[in-house]
This record gives structure tokens, sequence and C-alpha cells, in this order.
């Protein structure tokens, strides 16, 4: 019998948002006062969902009072608790407040067609969104990303900024290690910015003084005749 080798692939390569990027877009649904879709947003990125732990959110699985948070249910019924900040608290009271209207068994999102959302609707936003902020901003966005960008953005951010990946493994519910390093990508940027920065300088002395290099010189030109 003779065994085939599977034949090696490159890793699929995930497109992430810069921090930069991530400021463009909440400026952006800022100004043109999309309260609803800059809250979407702002969810999936704050707590790296992924897209069925997104559209599954419900009413009952936010806490918006002391130590705020959002439960997530993931693969294999597992459930975590994400924190999330004083300041998308203050979002999505302010979207349940103006814009929420319960249409479909307490979902905090909901499509033009009040039914909870597919993840085929969730491309589609995010892949339209981004066609728009191209335009808008040519030397950004150059990638190719999909709503599972927010989650790899979100835990390269945190590993950036230093966060263990015993945490960002917690924090995204892996169940191993390896797992998150494929979403903690170091920032090229940055990682440029602190090789050379933590770089010595290396710096060359010039051995010999002017008029001993002309010595030299003269000495060379009359003993390699």
């Amino acid at each position: 019998m003779i065994l085939v080798k599977n034949k090696k692939v490159p890793n699929k390569i995930i497109s992430y948002f810069s921090e930069d990027e991530i400021r463009i877009m909440i400026n952006y649904l800022n100004n043109s006062k999309d309260l609803k879709k800059l809250t979407m947003i702002c969810v999936l990125y704050e707590t790296g969902a992924r897209v069925s732990e997104f559209i599954n959110i419900k009413l009952n699985d936010l806490n918006l009072s002391d130590n705020a948070s959002i439960t997530l249910y993931g693969k294999g019924n597992k459930t975590r608790v994400v924190p999330i900040s004083e300041e998308l608290v203050k979002l999505i009271n302010k979207y349940l407040k103006e814009i929420y209207i319960n249409y479909v068994d307490d979902y905090l999102f909901y499509s033009n067609y009040k039914k909870q959302y597919e993840r085929t609707s969730i491309n589609k936003i995010i892949h339209n969104f981004i066609i728009i902020l191209k335009a808008k901003y040519p030397t950004n966005f150059n990638g190719s990303y999909s709503p599972h960008s927010f989650r790899h953005t979100k835990a390269t951010h945190l590993y950036n900024n230093g966060t263990p990946l015993l945490y960002i493994k917690d924090f995204l519910g892996h169940s191993t290690v390896s797992s998150t390093e494929i979403y903690a990508t170091p920032d090229s940027k940055k990682q440029r910015e602190e090789i050379l920065k933590n770089s010595k300088s290396i710096k060359t002395k010039n051995k010999y003084s002017n008029k001993k290099k002309d010595n030299l010189d003269n000495w060379l030109k009359n003993n390699m005749k």
C-alpha cells in the first residue's frame, strides 16, 4: 500500500485592522450617525466574538452595571463572560434607548426584516462597509476582511499591548494556547520599532588618522611596484 503524503499548503493569513483603522471606522460611523452599525462594530471588536456567537446575543446576556460584561455561547456549548468597557456600555444603552425594538426573541441585533441575523448577512454588512471605507481612505484597509477579522484584530491588539497569551486564550474561548497564537500576530510596524529601539547601534571606529592613511598608501605604492 502506497501512502500519499498530504500536500503542504501555507496557512491562510487572516487580515486584521490596525488601531488607526478601528478609530477611522468609529469616527466614520459617528459622523454618519449610524448608531446601529456603530454598536454592532464595537461589540464585534470589544468581545472578539465569533459570528455565530455575535448573532445569538440576547438582552439577558448583557450586564450593563458594575463589572459590565456580555455572555457569549461558543463552540461545544461553552459559555464565557467577556468584560466590556464603560464606553461600550454607554453605546449599547444609547442604542437600546433610541433604536432598539424587541422584534424577535430578545436578540440584541436583528435584520431589516425584523428577524435574527444570519451569518451571511453579517458577512455582507462588513463587506459593503469595508468597500465604502476603502474608497474614502485608499491608503488604509488593504487586506481581505470578514467579520472574523474583528476577532483577530482584538487578539492582536491585546497581544501587542502586553496581554499574556494565556489571558487572550481564555478571552477568545480557545482550548489551547496554540490556537491563540494564530490570532496573536505582532503588528509589523510596532515590531520594527521595538527591534530598532532595543538593538545596539554598531559604529565602526577608524583605526588610522588621515596622516597615517596617507603614509600607508605611499608605502603600499612604493612596495607594490
